[in-house]
């Protein structure tokens, strides 16, 4: 049910962080420390409002055009079919309502041109016609090219419900 579930927990950020969305363009160096971890974190938000409002045109843009996603189901999905899946969703994928991330819990580290990012995110949606909800840890690999931030790689794991909890290990 949740298969198409990404990396995108990140959602909430882009609300979180007053930074601009995309890069700018300064060397390496500058790009580094805590600058660079502000865009980093405003791009996995904008990257989780396009998987949740399907927006196929920010997807285009933000993923790099070697992006690799691996979904809490182990699937391996190349760009092409990751972007088809919200292009053209077929009848049983999940409808995402939102998604919210505990910024407290996010890392992120640069490394120059390379950034990678680890955090955990609640989802809520449904899915045949049955409300879930769901809580995803995930990795997000990001690149610097010409002069902005692509995302090179996410993959999400599934984070089992507390046994007596009423929702998702919260």
């Amino acid at each position: 049910m949740l298969k198409t579930i990404v990396f995108a927990g990140f959602l909430a950020t882009a609300s979180l962080a007053s930074v601009p969305l995309f890069a700018q363009t300064n060397p390496p160096a500058a790009r580094e420390g805590v600058h660079a971890e502000h865009e980093v974190v405003a791009l996995a938000g904008t990257y989780a409002n396009a998987i949740v409002e399907r927006d196929v045109a920010t997807l285009e843009r933000l993923l790099a055009e070697d992006f690799i996603d691996v979904s809490p189901d182990g699937t391996v999905s190349p760009r092409a079919q990751f972007i088809a899946e919200y292009a053209n969703p077929s009848a049983t994928a999940p409808k995402f309502e939102s998604a919210v991330f505990d910024a407290s819990d996010a890392q992120v580290r640069v490394y120059g041109d390379t950034a990678l990012m680890t955090g955990r995110s609640t989802w809520r949606g449904s899915a045949g016609g049955q409300a879930f909800t769901g809580v995803l840890v995930s990795t997000m690999v990001a690149v610097h090219r010409d002069g902005q931030w692509e995302i090179a790689a996410s993959h999400s794991s599934s984070v089992p419900p507390v046994r007596g909890a009423s929702s998702p290990a919260e």
